[in-house]
């Protein structure tokens, strides 16, 4: 078995991986959760207690993945500081090994 040993990440690309996770979930949440309330005639309504009429509730729908989509760079930040520290921090101690097998 061939081994690979990461002494370092770099910071870019822990974002980039905590951008691409937490986003694709975001939207799939999204996509998956409220587009089964839509069609089952689910309860979206409004703040006030009114229920939300067939054409907006597909602009809700759009509203709350455009929100998904721009708030996943702000959860991938906060996630982001937390994990980078402490990547760093065990870089130190223990290097990353990653095992392998060639394929044939």
């Amino acid at each position: 078995m061939n081994e690979i040993i990461v002494t370092r990440l770099s910071a870019g690309s822990i974002f980039k991986l905590l951008f691409i996770g937490m986003g694709s979930c975001q939207i799939a949440f999204t996509l998956i959760v409220l587009s089964i309330m839509l069609l089952n005639g689910g309860p979206l309504e409004t703040p006030d207690g009114e229920p939300i009429t067939y054409f907006s509730s597909y602009a809700a729908l759009a509203l709350y993945l455009a929100l998904g989509i721009l708030t996943a760079p702000l959860w991938a930040g906060i996630a982001w500081l937390i994990i980078c520290p402490c990547m760093w921090l065990y870089s130190k101690i223990r290097p990353l090994k990653i095992r392998y097998v060639p394929s044939e």
